[in-house]
Formats: C-alpha cells, structure tokens, sequence
C-alpha cells in the first residue's frame, strides 16, 4: 500500500470516528435536556460491542439504505449472518469447523452440534446461546472481519 493511500485511509477512518463520538456526545446532551425522550438512533456495526449492551434494536440499516425491522440482537445477528451468507457463502462455509469456543462450538454444519442453533444458510449453524455483547463480537470480530465481509457502513437503530 502506498503511502499516500495510507494517508488517505487514515483520514477516512478519522473522520468516521469523530463523527461516531459527535453522534454519541449529541444523543447523550439530547437525553439530559430530555430524559423522557427515548428516540431512535443508529449505531454502526464497527462500534464496541458492549455499546449495544442494554439497548433495544429495532432496524438494520445497510449502505444501500435498505432497512429490516429487527426486535432481538439475536434476530439482527441472523440477519447479518444471512446477509453474509448470501454474499459469501463458501467463504462462510469454510470457516465453520475453526469456530470453536472454549466450551462448545460456535459454528457447526449441523444443528445437532449445538445447544442453541441459529441456521444461517446450506450446512451453517451458529450458537446463538450468548449475550449481546458476545453476539455481536462473534459476528464482527470473528467470523466478518475473518471472512472479509464489510460491515463497516451497517447501522443498527436502536432505542
């Protein structure tokens, strides 16, 4: 990678950044001149993970600005995964059998591998017996970003 592009890079993530943080700090101002309010507002994919910890999803917003409505963070880690699947299913796929956890599978081939199964697509399972913030940093950290599927511009609204 040239080094200009590197530049460039950094300053797009910067900006990205700063608007996330601009975003956060608005909405926290908004709810104390306003503590009764509980509007919506959008999160990207790319924030912590424990940032969703305790927050109520309702959509899915993608870069084409096509929206699902979700009402679980395990309906919107279905519909990533699916979403995923779609676009990237033999590398999907091929990941499965590396997807172990400390005590039991993450990804399986096969729903009878796993206590709690989610089925993402032809010969994909995922457990889906965990907490939001787990959910959500299986999903981005260890099979997206492993994968190399952009999650990067995906909002989760939320309330």
């Amino acid at each position: 990678m040239e080094e200009t592009e590197l530049i460039e890079r950094l300053n797009r993530y910067k900006k990205k950044i700063q608007a996330e943080i601009d975003d956060s700090f608005k909405r926290i101002i908004s709810e104390i001149m306003n503590p009764a309010s509980s509007a919506p507002y959008e999160l990207p994919m790319t924030s912590s993970p424990s940032q969703f910890c305790g927050l109520k999803p309702c959509a899915i917003i993608y870069p084409n600005r096509r929206k699902e409505t979700v009402r679980t963070w395990r309906e919107v880690t279905e519909k990533l995964l699916k979403d995923c699947d779609a676009q990237m299913h033999e590398q999907l796929y091929n990941i499965v059998d590396d997807m172990q956890g400390r005590m039991r599978p993450i990804m399986a081939h096969s729903a009878e591998e796993l206590d709690s199964p989610m089925r993402i697509g032809e010969g994909i399972y995922m457990e889906c017996r965990y907490d939001t913030t787990n959910l959500i940093r299986l999903a981005t950290q260890r099979i997206f970003s492993v994968i190399g599927y952009d999650y990067s511009e995906i909002k989760i609204r939320v309330i």
